[in-house]
């Protein structure tokens, strides 16, 4: 058959060249009839325009000829689609153990060049090739249907009780666990965590059952009155005592009897009554104001915790002002904070809580100057807040407060402590910038600041 397929192929090729001769420059594949030959009449690409160009229209297909022998294999085609996995065969025989991948030398030993990660040990995270080239970037796939929802363990689209893990209500990907993984090595013991809160006071229990009521017992008899006793003698008057020693002056103050200058309060280089004013006037007057509330405890050590009068700048142009003065613990000069946040939602991105204080910031400064010791407490607590928020002190940069927020935006977390920094004390602020959504909640309050 193909015979004949050959022999009739070639009556064509003689038939047109036949044509050609006839036409002349009318050529079959001359087809704008310049008698040049165009790139678009090279059909076949020979770079010249003969009877092998002229293809006409294509004809009807002929009948089926027979099968010819088999071509060679074609290209690998793209990998079909994974089938069902077969059953699993028979266990194979031990292999003969392989070179580590990380043995560049095969030498069976860890050597130091072939400790990539220098952590000491010769294992599978030393085993780093050199980093091949991207590849070309594959063509878009089709967007694939939506799938469910981590949390929706039913496949209901619906939050169900039971899938609102975290109890927070809404479920979302905090709702989303995973099955449990395989148990990982201890970790060293952590540093010890602050102190918690003391929890809330328990529920007074049951009263128990009332006793059963004793008997009531037989009434006495009334006794006798007695008789009214006979007034007694007046006794004899007794004999005069000694004299006693003589007292110390109202202006001698370290009790050595000698007139010292800081005695002679009103400087009269004399002294006697009318420098007897020291006890308890100091501080209970803004004449009588001293620079501090230890420096009052230091003139009297019977003074009591309260309000007196102070002037840190000594006569400067500020005037005196009151304080509240904590005696009992040292002679601390107090200054009283006067706001409170509660537990809850307050602000998302940029925000801030300031604290109010009972003095201006003039008079407070002036007793920073004064002092060399400072405390302030302070107690925060939060929930899914999972960006550290600062506290804003007196001076200096913002601190963050690490056990007052989660990093993983789900636990509940709360702390306290107190802050003696003298720069940093009294705060200034709080910053909630992770604290707005409905999942969160958060409050950081500090108490008073405390100077000496």
């Amino acid at each position: 058959m193909q015979k004949h397929l050959l022999a009739l192929s070639l009556l064509l090729v003689v038939a047109c060249r036949s044509r050609v001769a006839a036409e002349g420059a009318d050529s079959c594949w001359d087809l704008d009839r310049d008698g040049e030959c165009g790139a678009n009449e090279d059909v076949n690409g020979d770079s010249a325009c003969d009877p092998l160009d002229c293809q006409g229209p294509p004809g009807a297909d002929g009948p089926t000829g027979a099968a010819g022998d088999a071509g060679a294999d074609g290209k690998d085609g793209s990998p079909g689609a994974d089938g069902p996995a077969g059953p699993d065969g028979a266990d194979g025989l031990p292999g003969a153990d392989g070179l580590a991948c990380w043995d560049a030398d095969e030498d069976g030993s860890c050597d130091p060049i072939e400790d990539v990660n220098t952590d000491g040990v010769c294992d599978v995270l030393d085993c780093q090739g050199p980093a091949g080239a991207d590849g070309p970037a594959g063509p878009v796939g089709p967007a694939g249907a939506d799938g469910l929802s981590c949390w929706d363990l039913d496949g209901s689209g619906i939050c169900e009780p039971s899938e609102d893990v975290d109890g927070v209500p809404g479920c979302d990907a905090r709702d989303c666990t995973g099955p449990q993984g395989a148990k990982g090595d201890t970790g060293s013991q952590g540093a010890k965590g602050d102190t918690g809160l003391q929890g809330a006071k328990g529920d007074t229990g049951l009263q128990g059952a009332k006793g059963d009521t004793g008997l009531q017992g037989a009434k006495g008899d009334t006794g006798l009155q007695g008789f009214q006793g006979i007034q007694g003698l007046q006794g004899i008057q007794g004999i005069q005592g000694l004299a006693g020693q003589k007292g110390l002056a109202c202006w001698d103050v370290d009790g050595d009897a000698n007139c010292d200058s800081v005695e002679d309060i009103d400087a009269s280089g004399t002294c006697d009554a009318y420098d007897c004013q020291r006890f308890p006037s100091w501080g209970q007057s803004s004449s009588k104001a001293l620079p501090m509330c230890d420096d009052i405890l230091a003139t009297d050590a019977t003074a009591g915790d309260g309000t007196y009068w102070i002037d840190p700048d000594s006569g400067g142009p500020m005037r005196p002002f009151q304080a509240w003065c904590d005696m009992s613990g040292g002679g601390w000069t107090r200054v009283d904070e006067l706001s409170h946040y509660d537990y809850a939602i307050h602000t998302e991105g940029v925000g801030s809580q300031t604290y109010i204080y009972g003095l201006t910031d003039a008079q407070i400064n002036a007793i920073k100057l004064l002092s060399t010791e400072a405390r302030q407490s302070y107690e925060c607590q939060t929930v899914g807040v999972g960006a550290a928020y600062n506290v804003v002190p007196w001076t200096g940069a913002a601190v963050a407060y690490a056990a007052c927020w989660d990093p993983g935006n789900t636990l509940y977390r709360t702390s306290a402590g107190t802050e003696t920094t003298l720069a940093r004390v009294p705060f200034r602020r709080w910053e909630s910038g992770d604290c707005g959504d409905v999942t969160e909640a958060c409050e950081h309050n500090v108490g008073h600041a405390y100077f000496r």
